[in-house]
């Protein structure tokens, strides 16, 4: 399966990142977030962060988020349908 690795892919990948720091590491950017997020471009979310920078959201860059996410599980929907011959996506929401 492949999916499409544009903004809102790489903005999914920043999210889990953010989320393995804000659990793991006190919300503060750690060097395993910084290599994680590193190929992740282009994204919109969180562009420019650096090690020992504390992580916060807005409510803004959360639904951004959220809206990426949308889009990424949409594609992936999509691909397994076209995959398995099953229903399109859009008919599956």
């Amino acid at each position: 399966m492949r999916v499409n690795r544009g903004p809102d892919t790489n903005n999914v990948i920043c999210g889990q990142a953010a989320r393995h720091v804000i659990v793991h590491a006190g919300a503060v950017v750690d060097a395993r977030m910084v290599r994680q997020v590193s190929g992740a471009k282009p994204r919109t979310l969180k562009p420019n962060i650096a090690e020992k920078q504390p992580l916060k959201f807005s409510p803004q860059e959360v639904r951004e988020l959220g809206a990426s996410m949308k889009v990424y599980v949409d594609a992936v929907c999509e691909e397994l349908s076209v995959k398995f011959g099953g229903p399109p996506a859009t008919e599956l929401t």
